[in-house]
């Protein structure tokens, strides 16, 4: 007898007398071991786990009776009626050692509604990919393959296709800030249809980056080609991703954004260098962009969110460290008296500053002063002079002048809780009209969305 024949015939007979401790080392298995086995740990739920290379017909129907999850790793190769027996298991069905499948095979999966586990694929055939994209899920529920094999049966899908079709329907669309009635019948699919492709092609990437204004929801991508990330870092505005589609190398791509990059987790970016986050020049959120955490732990970011207010001194101190200043929480751009100034030419040497907001209009880099509700209009000319990313979310309040003033703002310049005027249409045709004075870099989402509703 073979040495490995005697090894499998101790376990078998240590499985008749219920000891199952070593059932992971037979390299074959008997319809009779395979019905003791389910017997035995069906009603306790567990996970049977062998390594046997190969199974017949007949053991596979035992096997597929076991009501808890089964991993049969050392098979290689499957025909179609073993697959038939097993894809009848409602637990977990793991045959990582699958190098490939047929699309015999694949169909019967497909027909059962199998939850079976083939991380093991190393390619299929567009055939194959075809029948496995009627799987609602190829993550690790329904259908589980590694990345490059489910973005494969992701591009074949009928509903990916369908919206990457609509995607180049709209490339004919006018760029600009006001769509019309174009951007009214396209307003809800650029919002949430395009938030469920799981595949983006560059042609797409593409045309979304000029034509879908300040949002652009891409959370359900599983993955971002190199092309695509290139693509999108065009596009000016909140960008949503979904939480595994960014690796290093589509980071780096995406360094030039200007505007937010929203993440649906937190933890994402642990693939992603310290180093690439601090050339980031949109600022790094995490769940949906009404309701944010910040990304703070990467160098360049200047956390000052606990300050509510700032004395002239400390603003000075501030606006000469160069990177992203993060004064969220600050209420108040108050001028100050000429005791003040005086006070200031005598310490620093400055002479022409009258208020928080001029001497932080002097920062080199991002700005996010998204705690100030609303803004005297001198302030608001005194920001014009910055140069860099400005975020104003909170102002829900602005005058015409204070309008006029930062629409010239040279940098990206975030609005995204402004609304308009409260009560008064007119005022809001005098709004739409200064902010068409600039086609870019603009983030006012909320007053889009009211003059289109």
């Amino acid at each position: 007898m073979e040495s490995e024949e005697i090894k499998n015939s101790e376990i078998w007979n240590e499985i008749k007398n219920g000891n199952f401790s070593r059932i992971e080392e037979m390299t074959e298995i008997t319809q009779e071991i395979a019905s003791i086995l389910v017997e035995k740990l069906m009603g306790k739920n567990e996970t049977i786990v062998l390594n046997v290379v190969s199974i017949s017909d007949k053991v596979a129907q035992e096997l597929s009776k076991h009501n808890g999850d089964l991993w049969l790793r050392g098979i290689t190769a499957i025909s179609d009626s073993t697959a038939e027996a097993l894809a009848k298991h409602r637990g977990k069905l793991g045959l990582s050692g699958l190098k490939s499948i047929s699309p015999a095979t694949a169909r019967i999966f497909v027909k059962y509604k199998t939850n079976v586990y083939l991380s093991g694929l190393a390619s299929i055939t567009n055939e194959v990919a075809e029948i496995l994209s009627e799987y609602e899920n190829t993550g690790w529920f329904g259908l589980g393959v590694n990345l490059n094999i489910r973005e494969i049966i992701e591009s074949h899908k009928k509903e990916n296709i369908e919206i990457l079709e609509k995607i180049k329907s709209y490339s004919l669309l006018e760029a600009g800030f006001f769509h019309g009635a174009e951007y009214l019948r396209i307003k809800e699919f650029l919002l949430k249809d395009v938030g469920l492709l799981k595949i983006l092609t560059a042609e797409a990437a593409e045309i979304l980056s000029n034509k879908a204004g300040e949002w652009l929801n891409l959370s359900g991508l599983i993955s971002l080609s190199l092309e695509c990330a290139r693509a999108l870092s065009k596009h000016n505005g909140v960008l949503i991703l979904g939480p595994d589609a960014l690796s290093e190398e589509a980071a780096k791509e995406l360094t030039d954004h200007i505007g937010d990059i929203c993440f649906q987790e937190w933890g994402v970016l642990s693939g992603v260098k310290k180093s690439t986050l601090s050339n980031f020049k949109s600022r790094i959120c995490f769940g949906n962009w009404e309701w944010s955490g910040r990304y703070t732990d990467r160098e360049g970011y200047l956390d000052y969110r606990n300050l509510e207010m700032i004395s002239p001194e400390m603003a000075v101190a501030l606006a000469a460290q160069e990177g992203w200043l993060d004064l969220s929480k600050l209420r108040s751009l108050s001028n100050f008296s000429f005791d003040i100034k005086r006070k200031l030419k005598s310490l620093f040497g400055y002479q022409s500053f009258n208020s928080i907001a001029d001497i932080l209009s002097t920062h080199k880099g991002a700005l996010d002063l998204s705690g100030l509700i609303d803004i005297a209009d001198e302030d608001a000319i005194s920001l014009l002079k910055h140069r860099g990313p400005l975020y104003l979310d909170g102002l829900q309040k602005l005058s015409f002048e204070a309008a006029d003033s930062l629409i010239d703002h040279k940098g990206y310049l975030s609005l995204g809780a402004f609304s308009g005027s409260g009560s008064s249409y007119k005022e809001d045709e005098i709004f739409a009209k200064i902010f068409a004075k600039r086609d870019n870099n603009l983030f006012i989402p909320r007053f889009r969305r009211k003059l289109i509703n």
